[in-house]
């Protein structure tokens, strides 16, 4: 391969004269692009993998930040506990474990029976809840709202077994 300076773009050229990486002019990085439209662009053929590995350490992440402070966020993976977390303003605010539970406001379950486990402000009151649950709508009219769904499967098909529904009554 070799680097080749054309228009104000540096190219990086493989086997047969095939790009691979360019710096456009204007500072955004293609990989498998020619004309990236965002900072960092990455096109393949087929699966696209992006690795974030730690060399020495068991802890890898993706920081996310901005011109007012060197961290906003951050998506991680920590080799020792096994575990992706999302953080947000310094402070973890999701956690995939290994064995699949999700567990949204706490680092740890509950239980060992829970794998949803969702922590809020306590007590609630009219605004301030665990969990918000509402419909996508915006007339106010009646019987919209909010549902949660208890269900599962009868042997050929899934199905609803119960529902606990805030819906309104009329349109005021």
């Amino acid at each position: 391969g070799y680097l080749d300076w054309s228009s104000g773009n540096l190219i990086l050229r493989g086997a047969s004269n095939a790009e691979r990486l360019r710096i456009a002019s204007d500072g955004k990085i293609g990989i498998g692009d020619t004309n990236p439209a965002r900072n960092l662009v990455v096109k393949t053929s087929g699966q696209s993998d992006i690795l974030i590995e730690s060399g020495n350490s068991n802890y890898s992440q993706l920081i996310f930040g901005d011109s007012d402070a060197e961290f906003r966020g951050s998506v991680s993976y920590n080799h020792n506990g096994d575990t992706m977390q999302l953080y947000t303003a310094g402070s973890e605010r999701l956690r995939i474990t290994s064995s699949g539970e999700l567990l949204v406001g706490r680092t740890t379950k509950a239980n060992d029976q829970n794998t949803l486990v969702v922590s809020g402000p306590s007590p609630s009151d009219a605004y301030d809840n665990q969990i918000f649950l509402e419909g996508d709508e915006t007339t106010g009219s009646s019987n919209t709202g909010g549902a949660l769904t208890f269900g599962g499967h009868d042997g050929a098909n899934h199905r609803n077994w119960a529902n606990i529904y805030g819906m309104k009554e009329n349109g005021t």
